[in-house]
């Protein structure tokens, strides 16, 4: 076999995500069809993938089986040794753990048994399933939907052997996007079922390999297996956009998202909670130390010289948990893209002075000399609200975006640091004077805050900036964060694609 040509069936489709990742793979590797129930999901797929052959179909509706049937024997006629790959991102919310102790759609969860009439009437070479790591956890429900914690697992396993029935071996794993280039922290299980090539006395089937490892959270210099830091979340993200005000706003915001945007605070501006009691109640401290604290746990680069411009960003997220342990650095990747909006950026800026021995300034005291350079900086950090809420550092990887961002969108949060000009009422919550204690303490004179950018989202996810969708704005969110991180889809296309490869070529040897 000189040259293999892979065909892939992509199954609940989306935007695009998986067959982005086929396309950018560089391979021989193609999208023979895809199928996607909703309309708009199918045509901002079309716009991008116009070669396709695209179903707007439920996939549990047989005749969508029978359709890709003769698409695919017509093409093993008229290429007999190409390679036929089923890819499933089956449908994930009543397996994942963001649905909390809500109640699980059985039907919803079943949707992997449907796949075995695609096994039996296309008999792929492959068939990958792309799913949360609770997929793992497949049982049966009790009376009120929810899971069975003593027969946990129970049903994947079943449905794995099933599968393997038909003439496949597999293997499993929990892959990061983030470390494959991604500027989003994502885990997702992946498996991978090969079949049987010599099905009798000689068994042998495709091999199974996975992508190697390209990034990873600190840099690798070493010369055998070197690797590059995580990428920052910040080099695609429009920091000059640094929304509006916490302050005076048409809607107040809720108490619960005042905690998580002082948690941020804590966490990015006074270098984390325990500093920050230190300073509070330490009296007098060194402008230096100050400056330095500040800018520390962002990873902030800081010039020579005099003066800098100094912004670092970090990501609020809406998810669940304690404030202080939802907020994620900007210098690596972000975290899951989900279907709402679900994280937003938070700005800081500060009045600071890098020459002499000045550092940070007291209100109380008069300001240092204007001078003709910039010495704003800037402390930014993304606010998801899902699950609860946290934040991240854009130095980091993105925090995972989920796909609804229209009840919760990720917000980029900024403070800007001068003269305090935000006066405590009376009627401000417990948080919210805590919040502007804290505004005093650290010459912060404004907090602004905004979602994340449909154009951010899309690049966080790993599509181009320019890749059409089609629909309402939160439709088009809803199809980033359903859609498979498109870095790690084509490290897995790749990886695929090179390891048929060389099998064909020592089976020809």
């Amino acid at each position: 076999m000189q040259n293999i040509n892979i065909y892939w069936i992509d199954l609940f489709c989306g935007a695009g995500g998986t067959s982005s990742g086929i396309h950018f793979s560089d391979t021989n590797s193609f999208v023979l069809a895809c199928v996607n129930h909703d309309a708009n999901a199918i045509k901002s797929h079309k716009k991008n993938h116009p070669k396709t052959h695209h179903f707007t179909e439920d996939v549990r509706n047989f005749e969508v089986v029978i359709k890709i049937k003769k698409l695919v024997d017509r093409l093993r006629k008229k290429e007999p040794n190409c390679i036929i790959n089923l890819w499933a991102s089956l449908e994930c919310t009543n397996f994942s753990k963001a649905k909390g102790g809500q109640s699980r759609d059985a039907d919803s969860r079943t949707l992997a048994e449907h796949m075995f009439m695609y096994l039996d009437q296309l008999q792929p070479d492959y068939f990958y399933v792309e799913n949360v790591r609770e997929f793992m956890c497949w049982g049966p429900l009790c009376e009120n939907g929810k899971p069975l914690s003593r027969t946990e697992g129970k049903d994947y396993v079943k449905w794995l052997n099933k599968v393997c029935s038909l003439g496949y071996k597999y293997d499993a794993k929990i892959l990061n996007s983030a470390n494959y280039g991604a500027y989003q922290s994502r885990e997702r299980l992946f498996i991978q079922f090969s079949k049987e090539i010599n099905p009798g006395i000689d068994r042998q089937t495709l091999p199974i390999e996975w992508p190697e490892q390209t990034h990873t959270k600190d840099k690798i210099e070493s010369p055998l297996f070197p690797m590059k830091k995580w990428k920052a979340v910040k080099e695609i993200l429009d920091l000059k956009d640094e929304g509006v005000s916490i302050f005076n706003r048409k809607k107040e915001l809720s108490e619960n998202t005042l905690k998580r945007i002082y948690a941020g605070l804590l966490k990015f501006v006074a270098n984390g909670e325990e500093v920050f009691t230190k300073r509070y109640n330490g009296g007098k401290i060194n402008p230096e130390q100050k400056v330095n604290s500040l800018n520390k746990p962002m990873g902030t680069i800081c010039t020579n010289g005099t003066h800098a411009l100094v912004k670092s960003v970090f990501i609020k997220k809406y998810y669940s948990g304690r404030p202080e342990g939802k907020v994620i650095s900007v210098n690596g990747p972000a975290g899951t893209v989900k279907t709402v909006d679900g994280q937003a950026i938070v700005t800081a800026s500060h009045l600071s002075t890098y020459y002499g021995n000045f550092g940070l300034h007291s209100i109380e005291a008069p300001s240092p000399t204007v001078t003709t350079k910039d010495r704003i900086t800037k402390v930014n950090f993304i606010f998801n609200p899902a699950w609860g809420g946290n934040f991240g550092d854009i130095e980091n990887p993105c925090c995972t975006v989920v796909a609804r961002q229209d009840k919760a969108p990720l917000y980029l949060v900024s403070t800007q640091e001068g003269k305090m000009v935000v006066p405590v009422y009376d009627t401000d919550s417990e948080t919210m004077v805590k919040i502007k204690e804290f505004m005093v303490l650290f010459g912060i004179i404004d907090i602004k805050m905004r979602m994340l950018k449909i154009e951010e989202l899309k690049q966080i996810q790993g599509f181009p900036k320019d890749y059409k969708l089609v629909g309402t704005k939160t439709e088009q969110k809803k199809f980033i964060g359903n859609a498979v991180e498109v870095n790690q889809a084509k490290a897995i296309i790749t990886s695929n694609f090179n390891s048929v490869k060389t099998f064909y070529k020592q089976l020809a040897s």
